[in-house]
């Protein structure tokens, strides 16, 4: 299917890659300065996970790379109460994977084309800090990699757009919904909770030693009031 918006340069190989990567119901990518939107905020795999995002494929997608922020169909609960799933394509890293990856970003900046691959790996630069955030996107099966360690996936992620600009970020829409959620009341008090009551069993252990005791304190001037 052709689509005369975008210009593509077929005669190398990596045109040929990347078509089947773009959306092709968007229009030419607008690279003026400009246009630039905010600066994006990082928010990663672990926070978001403590204050209730998911993860999960995206599947029979339109668009191979589309993403997507889904939320509970308990529609009567405002957003901030809604736990949504953030289905997302799976990314693999092999060997031979990495300089594919690199290669399309620098095409995508090289060339008048959509820069969807540049915009995905973005997206993974943000969620992505520390081994956790890798393990966590592995266990909901959105990242498989065989480089024998989380650390050095998350290492090769954060390396992977030093010194690229992002003119025209494909996810800005699903990164907002994403920044508006963590950013409400709700999700936030969960973060704070789960950091000081539930970061460790000892923290557990001690929430809950307190709720016993002071239940029996309530229980017992009950009985003393009652007994007087």
């Amino acid at each position: 299917m052709e689509n005369s918006d975008i210009s593509l340069t077929q005669d190398h190989i990596l045109g040929f890659l990347h078509k089947s990567y773009q959306n092709l119901d968007r229009k030419k990518p607008d690279r003026n300065p400009s246009t630039r939107r905010k600066r994006l905020k990082a928010h990663f795999v672990v926070e978001l996970d403590r204050s209730g995002v998911r993860f999960g494929k995206k599947l029979d997608a339109k668009w191979p790379m589309a993403m997507e922020l889904e939320f509970s169909r308990f529609l009567c609960f405002p957003l901030s109460w809604s736990k949504p799933t953030l289905k997302m394509p799976v990314l693999g890293l092999y060997d031979g994977t990495k300089s594919i990856i690199r290669n399309l970003i620098i095409y995508e900046q090289s060339a008048l084309v959509q820069t969807c691959v540049t915009s995905y790996m973005k997206v993974m630069d943000m969620l992505i800090d520390v081994p956790e955030d890798v393990a966590m996107l592995t266990k909901s099966q959105v990242l498989s990699h065989g480089l024998g360690f989380d650390e050095k996936a998350a290492n090769l992620i954060n390396s992977m757009l030093k010194e690229v600009p992002i003119t025209d970020f494909y996810y800005a829409d699903e990164w907002e919904q994403i920044d508006k959620y963590y950013n409400a009341c709700w999700p936030n008090l969960i973060e704070q909770l789960n950091r000081k009551y539930f970061s460790n069993p000892w923290s557990v252990i001690a929430l809950i030693a307190g709720i016993v005791l002071f239940a029996l304190t309530v229980v017992q001037a009950v009985y003393g009031v009652k007994g007087a």
